[in-house]
């Protein structure tokens, strides 16, 4: 019995309902971190949304994205050449579809936050907020929705630097990963020489 799950065709332009089933699973997990596991939920939402087979051929560019992302969602070895892959086929696939001036979903980063959360699990430097420093050392944050910045655990929230609860400006933060702020550079012994 193969691991992999059952093959369907995927039609050239995703279809209304793919799209909506989609649209449903992305809100219901806003503000949630999306593992591999969610993707498999989205994927598995789209596809059963899916047209029967028959009909024309598949879109190399949708064909790539589909080996790409079950690669990545279903694959034993999920390195840096299969998220690289699944990168490249979304760029690509994304350029054939067109956005419905949704401004969340044009800048939905899925694709980046699959990949972040594939290298963690591969042993990158991306740590769960959980395990964060909480005397208000700073780090670097990343929220869901792949922006990145500097900030610390202040007043019993994260902010940003410069946004502080004490500048009394700004918003809280709600990052889902950290990392620690690299080292400053060794001084060369012939400093002051």
């Amino acid at each position: 019995m193969s691991d992999q799950p059952d093959t369907v065709v995927v039609p050239r332009e995703p279809t209304e309902a793919m799209i909506s089933a989609f649209r449903a699973w992305y809100y219901q997990q806003s503000r949630k971190r999306i593992f591999a596991t969610n993707a498999k939920k989205a994927w598995s939402a789209m596809i059963s949304q899916a047209p029967a087979a028959g009909g024309g051929g598949v879109d190399p560019k949708v064909r790539r994205l589909v080996i790409a992302a079950r690669a990545v969602a279903f694959g034993d070895n999920t390195g840096a050449a299969a998220i690289k892959e699944l990168d490249a086929a979304s760029e690509a696939f994304a350029e054939t579809v067109p956005w419905d001036d949704d401004p969340e979903l044009e800048g939905l980063a899925l694709t980046e936050t699959i990949c972040a959360e594939v290298i963690a699990a591969k042993g990158g430097e991306w740590r769960p907020i959980e395990t964060a420093p909480r005397d208000g050392t700073y780090v670097i944050l990343a929220e869901p929705d792949g922006s990145v910045f500097e900030g610390r655990l202040t007043d019993g929230g994260w902010y940003s630097r410069g946004n502080d609860a004490s500048d009394h400006w700004g918003g809280e933060t709600y990052p889902d990963h950290w990392m620690p702020l690299p080292a400053a550079p060794a001084l060369s012994s012939k400093v002051g020489e």
